[in-house]
């Protein structure tokens, strides 16, 4: 709160005082489950003393099935699109579910994104191999490489590097290395990325851990090589042992790796706030910082164990949130 007042200040930018209860109320229920309060809802905080209203419908409406089955959704179409895929190897439907018992249970963020990169057996019976498989229609019936890589990075870390999986970056539009001393993005970069996929190999018994086996001809180049798994940025992260794929879901989830915990607060302030902090919730440059506001989110869900309840609750409770949309003073385009 201190950081987002300070931030209007220096901006010269006047604020209204928060909305009233109803308000707030109303936009934790759209936030959370799509929908806005009932006749009932309304009544029922009508018994509540008002100071805790709010309090008390968002810890309803976490503990609702509504509200797991709505971020199950949400997140689905996060991670593995709308596509329906192939059906044998494919259940969308058996992703979200599963999703949605994660959120009823507020399982901590960085074993869901763990479960998710590790994944190992049937896409029945084990439904986070779903994210892996979800590749399958564009690879051979085998885990799509390149488009994990895609999806690893913008989902799990904030960055759109997609355009280095043909050519270095000659623009200037994606830099990588540390934030101190970045430099630009390089073709190998998305493809020692896309590497440690290559270790999820598919069979009888569905998906199994495997070794590494990825070849190829970068642009230019005469003829292909072998490309060994590495990540784009704090290599020092990376775990030196294990599995490719355990190695890289230790390292997405290290609680240094500010980036991927930038990623996780911009996804999950966007679903709050229908839109996210920045440019995009998935394009969060590495040499930029992000505003003082989100990073203390950042610290805290790190600090937290990177607990999602926790995450919501101090946003939803914030000043930002809650400031009312009607003012008695000129509303600038600033």
């Amino acid at each position: 709160n201190e950081h987002w007042a300070a931030s209007l200040q220096e901006k010269g930018i006047p604020h209204v005082a928060p909305a009233n209860w109803l308000t707030n109320c109303r936009r934790i229920s759209l936030a959370l489950i799509g929908n806005g309060l009932s006749l009932e809802e309304i009544r029922q905080l009508e018994q509540v003393p008002e100071s805790a209203r709010e309090t008390v419908h968002l810890q309803t409406l976490l503990d609702d099935p509504r509200f797991h089955h709505y971020w199950a959704e949400r997140w689905t179409r996060f991670l593995v699109g709308t596509d329906g895929g192939q059906f044998i190897v494919y259940r969308r439907r058996r992703f979200k579910i599963w999703l949605s018992e994660v959120f009823a249970a507020n399982r901590p963020y960085d074993q869901i994104v763990q479960d998710l990169i590790t994944a190992e057996g049937l896409w029945t019976d084990k439904p986070q191999v779903n994210f892996l498989t979800a590749t399958f229609d564009s690879n051979d019936n085998q885990a799509d490489p390149v488009r994990l890589a895609a999806r690893t990075s913008r989902a799990f870390l904030g960055l759109r590097i997609d355009c280095l999986q043909c050519h270095n970056d000659f623009l200037g539009n994606v830099n990588l290395g540390d934030a101190d001393s970045p430099r630009e993005g390089m073709q190998t970069d998305f493809h020692q990325l896309a590497a440690f996929f290559t270790s999820a190999k598919s069979g009888v018994l569905g998906v199994r851990s495997g070794e590494v086996e990825y070849n190829y001809k970068y642009l230019d180049a005469e003829q292909e090589v072998a490309v060994e798994p590495a990540v784009p940025y704090s290599p020092e992260l990376l775990p030196a042992d294990g599995d490719p794929r355990t190695r890289l879901a230790k390292w997405i989830t290290h609680p240094e790796n500010r980036q991927a915990a930038r990623a996780a607060v911009s996804h999950v302030w966007a679903l709050l706030f229908g839109r996210p902090s920045g440019e995009a919730v998935d394009n969060l440059p590495i040499d930029e910082k992000s505003s003082p506001m989100m990073e203390a989110l950042a610290n805290d869900f790190v600090a937290s164990d990177f607990d999602m309840r926790r995450l919501i609750r101090l946003i939803a409770g914030s000043a930002a949130f809650r400031v009312d949309s009607r003012a008695d003073f000129e509303v600038t385009p600033a």
